[in-house]
């Protein structure tokens, strides 16, 4: 309807000047209301285009982080399921910036850090097994409520620690328009910062 908007806005313009030889103060209006309203769809379209068509990220596509606290009971093991073959690809081509974090120091310490930057930024937290290394939290968006499920892995690895982390959308099998990717960036680089 906006983009139809758009040449009537344009003839309303053009109407008005030849009237009033003045400025189009009607026709402005509508043509800068349906540009706005147009332009909106028309963005996210190129963003959902453009990225690729995956709702499950992760840090380690070869041994992905499991679920096996409350958002699996709830959703069941083949929401999880990871495809190490498809989705590997796809997020290796759309998110080749992806990849463990590496710190220095216990991996208690980078247990309790991780725990913590988890809570920062808002995410439920619903399980926690510091003797593995374990969390899982839910991220729920602000406008529609939607909710990812975020398993984080800890692991002391030749004298450092590895955080792995992966990140499911319980809705958007066709894609997630990039949230997952973001919210694994997010983590990582605000864990980062915090060693």
């Amino acid at each position: 309807m906006a983009i139809a908007a758009v040449p009537f806005s344009l003839v309303t313009i053009f109407a008005e000047l030849r009237r009033r030889r003045g400025r189009a103060a009607v026709g402005d209006v509508v043509l800068l209301a349906a540009l706005t309203a147009s332009g909106i769809p028309l963005y996210w379209a190129h963003i959902y285009e453009s990225l690729p068509r995956i709702h499950d990220v992760t840090t380690d596509t070869e041994n992905p982080p499991l679920f096996v606290g409350p958002a699996m009971t709830e959703m069941g093991g083949e929401h999880f399921a990871y495809d190490r073959g498809r989705t590997a690809h796809l997020q290796a081509t759309g998110y080749p910036d992806l990849a463990p974090l590496h710190l220095s120091g216990s991996a208690d310490r980078a247990f309790g850090d991780a725990l913590a930057v988890a809570s920062d930024l808002e995410w439920e937290i619903v399980r926690t097994d510091p003797d593995n290394g374990r969390i899982e939290a839910i991220s729920t968006s602000f406008w529609f409520r939607y909710k990812n499920d975020i398993a984080i892995w800890v692991a002391p690895v030749a004298g450092a620690v590895r955080i792995d982390l992966r990140s499911v959308s319980r809705v958007g099998g066709g894609g997630d328009m990039g949230v997952n990717a973001d919210l694994v960036r997010r983590f990582i680089d605000a864990l980062g910062r915090r060693h």
